[in-house]
């Protein structure tokens, strides 16, 4: 049977993604594992300053310390009612390498597709998947791997709604960069630039203001709301104002 190596056809390029991280994944589980067991990847300080608080919230509904957001909760509270803590981390490990892969496809194929050009895909593919500062991240217990696979995905949405008008994908959007914005808040930046990006198009498009701000709101809701409580949260407990988070 002749393999179809067009860029859409998405399972394969997946599965040769996955093949190609995980060689580099497992590589790095065995080599390190020894210091590191039982858990799979490398547990650092920065990473107690995150999962350590969200252990403490589910054990004592205390969130801290506090000095990092918490975005990297969301999975790790889901999942800690059924696991023990380093079976959760192990799992968040193996879910880096997987979306990490997928995301690999997702960003050579939008980009393929923005600049109209097959050999793109395979460019970006290839960088995507054997750059050794992309895969090397998957294996530590911090923001930088799930930040790459969320921003990207953002990005996607982002093109999606650019190239459809479909609202859903603008909600998409905003929903994975508040995500990106509570994991490391220098993403809040990129909020404001596609924000911008997106005030310019429908300006340019003509579109009724009343739209415009439905648009607008639709894109922020997510990250408002959340913000909102998060900052709510730190003025009851510190009283003072606390947008992203606390860098004294």
């Amino acid at each position: 049977m002749k393999l179809n190596f067009t860029k859409n056809n998405y399972l394969l390029w997946i599965f040769i993604s996955l093949i190609l991280k995980g060689l580099f994944f497992w590589a790095q589980v065995y080599l390190n594992y020894p210091q590191n067991k039982p858990l799979l990847g490398i547990f650092t300080h920065d990473s107690g300053e995150y999962y350590n608080s969200i252990e403490n919230f589910y054990v004592n509904g205390v969130y801290e310390p506090d000095n990092r957001m918490p975005g990297l909760g969301i999975l790790f509270l889901f999942m800690r009612p059924f696991f023990e803590k380093t079976v959760v981390l192990n799992i968040i490990l193996v879910l880096q390498w997987v979306f990490s892969s997928i995301t690999a496809y997702i960003m050579a194929l939008t980009l393929s597709r923005i600049l109209k050009k097959e050999s793109v895909f395979y460019f970006v593919f290839i960088l995507m998947t054997l750059t050794h500062f992309i895969f090397l991240w998957s294996t530590f217990l911090l923001t930088e791997s799930p930040c790459i696979t969320l921003f990207i995905l953002s990005f996607y949405y982002l093109h999606r709604y650019y190239e459809t008008q479909t609202k859903k994908y603008l909600f998409w959007c905003g929903v994975f960069l508040a995500w990106c914005t509570f994991l490391r808040p220098v993403f809040f930046l990129f909020y404001v630039i596609v924000g911008l990006f997106l005030l310019w198009y429908f300006l340019k498009e003509k579109i009724k203001f009343k739209t415009i701000l439905l648009n607008l709101i639709l894109f922020f809701s997510v990250f408002i709301i959340c913000d909102s409580a998060w900052t709510i949260r730190n003025y009851i407990k510190k009283d003072k104002f606390i947008f992203l988070n606390d860098i004294e």
